[in-house]
């Protein structure tokens, strides 16, 4: 967090700090496989998605994706997707929630909880990055180009030592011991209302169509999970 002499609303987020973006992505096992560093806190994470060149690579099919394939005991050859929130535009490598008022069956709502469920590892991956790096959990006085390489080097460092786990036993890991790991909502940002959600029909007809047969197979025999059920009733 800084605090620019020029054009300082810009870097006033929703809840009225000085603050920079970090938009990330990250794998199942939190370590971070992209990154945007230094949107300036008045944008939003679907502001910097329209204009990042991995929405523009996924929109033009350049990216280096994994091929189509069923999923495991199911019938649908579904594409691999990005797990988003709230706050970005489904498409077919974007798979996003279901907003309260479209919701209209369990199955809907058995999607949302199995999609927050895989969503939580990005969540973590932040809370872990911040916890660890605490320069990140405070206001600190630095010029732009500066904040950006002390979040750049927290992501490196991060990464690093996410993979110095790979060949280590679980009873040894340091950096991310088990308390940090999968903890629900750790991590968790607050969205605004009102996030504009335009997106290309076509790119929402074809993410639609993938959703609802995520939303099938979630509840079919092959794809659900016994204690999915139980959200149901919470």
């Amino acid at each position: 967090q800084n605090q620019p002499n020029a054009r300082e609303g810009e870097w006033l987020n929703y809840k009225g700090d000085f603050s920079m973006v970090l938009l990330g992505m990250c794998d199942a096992n939190c370590k971070f496989l992209y990154v945007i560093i230094g949107g300036r806190g008045r944008r939003h994470d679907a502001g910097l998605w329209r204009e990042c060149d991995l929405q523009q690579r996924l929109e033009d099919g350049t990216l280096p994706l994994p091929q189509p394939r069923q999923l495991p005991g199911g019938w649908v050859v579904t594409p691999p997707t990005i797990v988003g929130d709230g706050a970005f535009p489904l498409g077919p490598n974007l798979m996003t929630p279901f907003r309260q008022p479209q919701i209209v069956s369990d199955a809907e709502r058995i999607y949302n909880y199995r999609l927050s469920k895989a969503r939580r590892t990005i969540e973590n991956a932040f809370g872990i990055l911040s916890s660890r790096w605490r320069v990140l959990r405070r206001a600190f006085i630095a010029h732009e180009r500066n904040a950006q390489a002390i979040i750049k080097a927290c992501v490196v460092l991060h990464n690093m030592l996410i993979l110095n786990h790979e060949n280590v036993p679980p009873q040894q890991y340091w950096y991310v011991p088990p308390r940090l790991q999968d903890v629900p909502g750790f991590g968790q940002f607050d969205l605004p209302p009102g996030v504009d959600r335009d997106q290309p029909a076509e790119e929402l007809e074809s993410g639609r169509a993938i959703r609802q047969h995520l939303v099938d197979y979630f509840i079919s025999e092959a794809g659900a999970i016994p204690y999915q059920w139980r959200y149901l009733t919470d």
